[in-house]
């Protein structure tokens, strides 16, 4: 009788064990599936952050360049026309009263510099001939305006060649921003910006001799910030490289198939 409480007791002792381990297994399995979960959602929610941000920079993108079309329409069409308006109107008094020629003379030229600055800040906001002429011709003429005994850019292409409009202004704002920080910054008294293809990528790479600069995600500033945001808009990939007083720039990479 006492063997057969204390066999019982044995078989009651393991059945307990077994469930209690069961149980203990089944709050492990439960609390990993639900870290999971968890870490899935926080995952889920920093992805949908990140492509919220991302959308939102990319409108904003669209949206200055919209601003910047018309801004550089009423620079263009309503001031530069006003001011050519006048400075015809002073051509005329110059021939009705030759006795103040010398100062009608004066006011020509000033405002006739003013339209010239004025074009000048019309085609940097929205180069008109980019559409018309395309990238490369817009950057040749580019060349000829920037260059002087102090500074020299060059652009080298295998053959002529045209991109989709969206991926030919992101990539002039990219020189825009990147021959800015050279002229500000880097101290270079030269610069490339060169067209290349690499098996199924057209290469578009661009670099100074100047001091280099730093191009991590912490230290990287708003312009490079929008550079890469505005390769990503058209789906390119970036590298950068920084070699002091050799070469320091970026190269961008797009699919052929995607032009």
């Amino acid at each position: 009788m006492e063997s057969s409480l204390q066999t019982n007791l044995a078989y009651l002792i393991v059945i307990g064990s077994l469930a209690l381990f069961v149980l203990v297994a089944a709050v492990l399995l439960f609390f990993i599936l639900y870290q999971k979960r968890v870490l899935k959602g926080i995952q889920e929610k920093r992805t949908l952050e990140n492509k919220y941000q991302k959308e939102l920079l990319y409108h904003s993108i669209e949206t200055q360049e919209e601003e910047r079309k018309r801004i550089a329409a009423d620079l263009h069409d309503d001031i530069g026309g006003k001011l050519s308006a006048i400075i015809m109107m002073l051509k005329r008094l110059q021939i009705a009263q030759p006795a103040n020629k010398t100062l009608l003379k004066d006011c020509q030229d000033s405002l006739q510099e003013t339209l010239d600055s004025t074009r000048n800040i019309s085609h940097n906001l929205m180069p008109p001939a980019l559409e018309t002429i395309g990238l490369i011709k817009v950057l040749e003429r580019l060349t000829k305006n920037l260059n002087n005994p102090k500074f020299k850019l060059t652009v080298s292409y295998p053959k002529e060649v045209r991109f989709g409009a969206k991926i030919e202004l992101a990539l002039y704002r990219i020189l825009q921003e990147l021959i800015n920080n050279t002229l500000k910054y880097s101290k270079a008294n030269k610069a490339t910006i060169t067209f290349l293809i690499d098996q199924d990528n057209w290469v578009m790479r661009y670099a100074d001799n100047g001091i280099g600069y730093s191009h991590d995600d912490e230290s990287m500033g708003m312009g490079l910030r929008n550079i890469k945001s505005r390769v990503e808009m058209i789906q390119g990939s970036l590298h950068f490289f920084s070699r002091k007083n050799e070469a320091n720039g970026l190269e961008i990479k797009l699919l052929k198939n995607d032009l």
